[in-house]
């Protein structure tokens, strides 16, 4: 792939709860000015996304002259907007509670049912219901709850995640 020039990078850090979208969303509209292709890849975190993506609609950006690549958004946050002016925008995530599996439905019920029918999963939900179900089967290998017993347990465990695939402790601690 090949990378243009520097002067076509823009890269900009906000704050937590950055809120003033105005001057960013301009800057990131004139570098699509004259048809040049754009795009953004956004890490904007939390509820700020709500704010970001109202900015791009107020500016008459759509995705089909910038698309955005979100990693760090979730349906919560976008729960509240006027989901026409996020067609054709994309969010990488690792769960979202519309994924269409069984596992997921009965699950989201579940919670609905205690939580509330306005309430929305999310992604940290589902990690720790596959972190908490892995902590249980190596504490089952392990025969114990002592710290380093369970740690060493904990490596190669599977666990079926909600979205049809199955999530693997590796020896760094990290899933896949």
């Amino acid at each position: 792939m090949q990378q243009g020039p520097a002067d076509d990078i823009f890269v900009n850090y906000t704050p937590f709860g950055h809120s003033d979208w105005s001057k960013i969303v301009a800057d990131v509209d004139a570098l699509g000015a004259d048809g040049k292709k754009v795009g953004v890849i956004s890490t904007i975190n939390g509820d700020a996304n709500v704010g970001f993506y109202k900015e791009l609609a107020a500016a008459g950006v759509s995705a089909y002259d910038i698309p955005v690549v979100a990693f760090s958004v979730g349906e919560e946050e976008l729960s509240g907007l006027d989901t026409s002016n996020l067609v054709g925008h994309l969010a990488a995530w690792n769960y979202f509670q519309s994924a269409d599996t069984e596992a997921n439905e009965a699950w989201v019920a579940a919670w609905k049912e205690r939580m509330g029918e306005e309430r929305v999963t999310n992604d940290p939900m589902e990690a720790h219901y596959i972190g908490f179900n892995m902590w249980i089967n190596a504490v089952t290998v392990a025969g114990t709850t002592d710290v380093d017993a369970v740690r060493t347990a904990m490596y190669g465990q599977e666990f079926p995640n909600l979205t049809g695939g199955t999530a693997v402790m590796l020896p760094n601690h990290h899933l896949s």
